[in-house]
């Protein structure tokens, strides 16, 4: 290719296809420019994709053996998450992401807008270990023991029954407002 752009070069490649040496410099020049004006759409078109944000489709959790596992799904790669551990919980920052309209997260998972980022907050309790699964547009999220506010199976069962408890004694305790004076 080197020698290809020498004048010499030039000359004895136009020598052997027979065309004049200024017709070969026209059809190059040619050629050039029609790759140029095919290739250039192409690739605005790609640039212009980078600033379209990452929607976030999914976000669920659910019991395992080994403790928690909470999935994050997008249209796009999430490879550029952020994360951190702190007395808060498990933070997962997504660059350039926004959740979808009907997204819907369970119990343990906050979801906040931090510019034009979001924030998801996985509630784990201070030195729980959680362990990232990546994936191109997922993460998996495997947590030691339950998230916060997520109830265990035995907490479940005595939740609703505390629950019902209360709404009994409340009843019995209310009194019917005084009218009249």
């Amino acid at each position: 290719m080197k020698n290809f752009l020498k004048h010499s070069a030039t000359l004895s490649f136009a020598a052997r296809t027979g065309l004049p040496v200024a017709g070969f410099r026209f059809l190059a020049a040619l050629t050039l420019l029609l790759g140029a004006i095919g290739v250039g759409p192409l690739l605005v078109s790609q640039g212009q994709k980078l600033n379209e944000p990452v929607k976030v489709s999914n976000v669920t959790s659910w019991a395992s053996n080994n403790g928690t596992v909470v999935s994050i799904a997008a249209d796009g790669s999430l490879s550029s998450a952020q994360t951190w551990q702190d007395n808060e919980g498990y933070h997962v920052v997504l660059p350039n992401s926004v959740p979808v309209d009907s997204l819907q997260v369970g119990r343990g998972v906050k979801v906040r807008k931090v510019g034009n980022s979001m924030e998801l907050l996985l509630q784990t309790g201070p030195g729980t270990r959680v362990n990232l699964q990546p994936g191109h547009n997922r993460l998996t999220f495997v947590i030691e023991g339950a998230l916060e506010g997520m109830p265990t199976d035995s907490e479940s069962h005595t939740s609703s029954n505390s629950n019902s408890n209360r709404a009994q004694n409340d009843n019995s305790t209310r009194q019917p407002p005084l009218t009249g004076l």
